[in-house]
Formats: structure tokens, C-alpha cells, sequence
């Protein structure tokens, strides 16, 4: 009886090894091309809709993206937490929508694709 007791009580509190790590689920969500719909204007306080920019990020799962964005290039990119960073410079927190098709990342707006 003891036996089951100590057996049942090695159970409780214990972590599943199946348990997400931390930004793993993010990851998960940047995967795939997302192009800019949108950007946050501070003057008039709302978003507005971009009809033809053109500008897109790809994010692969090992890590690298590419883009036509400004520089247009390629590179690596990490999370911490919410925290988009790419090429080891500054990082910005990236929020998603509900479903996941949006994702708002600084002043900027991107549908995924």
C-alpha cells in the first residue's frame, strides 16, 4: 500500500517532456512569407491600408529569411519570447492575430501568404 502511495505521489507536479518551449510556438507561426498590408499612423492614431507596396519577409524554419525589404537581402532571425530579431541586431516584439494571418511588427502591418 505504501508502495502504490510513494508510486501515485512521483506523478504529481511532474513536467511532460512534451511540455512547448518557450517561443517555440512562435516560430511556428512566422513560418511562411508575409507581405505588408498596412502601417500605423501616430498623427491620425489608426492604421492604414497599403494597396500596392509590395514589401515582403520570408521566414524559414532553420533560422534564415529573406526579403525585398529596404536593403533587400537575406539572413538569420531569432525569438525570445515575443521578440523578433534579425541578423543579431536590435529586437522588436511581433504580436499576432487571433488566427494567425496578421502579424503587427513595429509601426508596420503583415498578412501572411
Amino acid at each position: 500500500m505504501v508502495l502504490v502511495a510513494i508510486i501515485g505521489l512521483s506523478f504529481i507536479g511532474c513536467s511532460s517532456d512534451d511540455d512547448p518551449t518557450p517561443g517555440k510556438s512562435i516560430d511556428k507561426k512566422i513560418i511562411g512569407t508575409w507581405v505588408q498590408v498596412a502601417y500605423y499612423n501616430a498623427d491620425s492614431d489608426f492604421w492604414i491600408g497599403l494597396t500596392d507596396y509590395g514589401c515582403y519577409y520570408t521566414f524559414n524554419a532553420d533560422g534564415t529569411y529573406k526579403t525585398d525589404a529596404y536593403a533587400k537581402g537575406s539572413g538569420t532571425y531569432s525569438f525570445n519570447g515575443s521578440t523578433l530579431t534579425l541578423d543579431g541586431g536590435f529586437g522588436e516584439t511581433v504580436t499576432f492575430s487571433e488566427n494567425n494571418t496578421l502579424m503587427e511588427w513595429g509601426k508596420w502591418c503583415y498578412q501572411k501568404r
